[in-house]
């Protein structure tokens, strides 16, 4: 949560950057003492956050910070620039690999973002891309990516797989693999409801064959990805952490809701009742309205805070047990199938989710590993939030 006054003090500093205003003074920051907070513990917020590049980019000297934290901060910026030069023409090429094989790909979330609302796609800090394809075999687009020197890395979910590619420049690459919108299969029916697929906007600036979703169904993408994040958790570094008041995202918002027009602000409340997801919409757009100052017409709020119907999107979100997602998710798929890979997925995950459920018996092998999670699964499996 956005509590701590470092925290509070980067996102005027955001607001700042975003409205082309003078940045706050930081030595009248009295909270930023050596006693509260060290330019180690700033720098780590600042990457936490996605913001570097943002923060160098608006005011370049830092002056007034102390060195060591605008050390990091130019180190991290420079990263990023370089990491989007060498992802661009890894991720373009597999998009022209797909296109040329049939395949109907959508760019989603942030790098979708990078290259529509934002200025320079670098000032979109990320660790991967996502794309949902559909149009041709599974197989067919694991072999796309496997020719391009990618490899299968984490567990494979029934609608998303990630792949990986490393280089010799120390950048790894990560493409998300999506078959619906979301992970889950009851919040992509939902999603479904409101995104029609061939609703696309070119993506011009990643090439011929890259397309994203228009701005307001972005929106809805973020801000359930923003969500989930808050249930799931984010990788930051070695650790995971429940939060999702991450600065980059309340950019997001911000970038994406400049564009709506009067029509646009009209469909939000009306879209996110029929998806079910008021609720996070809401709590989404009050987040940017809070930190950043982000523009939200108070009819929109007060239209997205007076849907009383049932929300599904929202309740799956809600800290349900395992059971109960798995069970409006196995309702929710669309064959048997999928069905089936699902109910292997809850059983028999993979070796990441079991080292992380049971850590203190990460060595044993991987069948081990699974009998463990069967032989609970009455109990343990189907009655703890996962």
């Amino acid at each position: 949560m956005m509590t701590d006054a470092f925290d509070r003090f980067l996102a005027r500093c955001v607001q700042s950057a975003l409205r082309s205003e003078p940045f706050p003074e930081f030595a009248c920051f009295t909270s930023l003492s050596p006693d509260t907070i060290t330019p180690e513990t700033a720098a780590n917020k600042v990457s936490f956050h996605g913001i570097a590049l943002i923060l160098l980019q608006a005011n370049p000297g830092l002056t007034g910070w102390p060195d060591l934290l605008k050390d990091r901060i130019r180190e991290e910026a420079r990263l990023q620039t370089f990491w989007e030069l060498a992802h661009k023409d890894t991720i373009v090429a597999v998009l022209d690999d797909l296109g040329a094989a049939g395949a109907d790909t959508v760019v989603l979330k942030g790098t979708a973002l990078a290259y529509s609302v934002y200025s320079d796609p670098a000032l979109r800090r990320r660790g991967d891309s996502d794309i949902m394809v559909t149009g041709i075999p599974r197989e067919r687009v694991r072999a796309i990516l496997a020719r391009r020197g990618f490899f299968s890395t984490g567990d494979v979910m029934p609608l998303q797989e990630s792949w990986s590619l490393c280089t010799d420049y120390g950048f790894d690459h990560t493409i998300d693999v999506h078959w619906q919108f979301k992970s889950s299969p009851e919040v992509s029916a939902c999603l479904a409801r409101i995104i029609p697929s061939a609703e696309t906007t070119p993506l011009p600036k990643m090439g011929s064959n890259a397309v994203g979703l228009n701005a307001v169904d972005n929106l809805f993408m973020v801000a359930i990805n923003r969500e989930s994040h808050r249930v799931f958790g984010i990788q930051n570094g070695v650790d995971k952490t429940f939060d999702n008041d991450r600065l980059i995202w309340a950019v997001d918002f911000d970038l994406l809701t400049r564009a709506f027009t009067q029509a646009d602000w009209d469909r939000v409340p009306v879209l996110a009742a029929k998806a079910g997801c008021s609720a996070i919409i809401l709590d989404a757009l009050l987040f940017a309205q809070r930190t950043i100052g982000t523009t939200v017409p108070p009819s929109v709020c007060d239209a997205l805070a007076s849907d009383t119907r049932d929300q599904p999107v929202t309740h799956y979100y809600s800290g349900l047990p395992t059971a109960h997602r798995f069970l409006r998710d196995f309702r929710a798929s669309r064959s048997l199938a999928q069905k089936a890979r699902l109910l292997k997925f809850h059983l028999l995950p993979g070796r990441i989710f079991l080292a992380e459920r049971y850590p203190n018996s990460g060595h044993w092998p991987l069948f081990a590993l699974q009998m463990r999670r069967l032989i609970s699964a009455p109990g343990k499996l189907l009655g703890q939030s996962r």
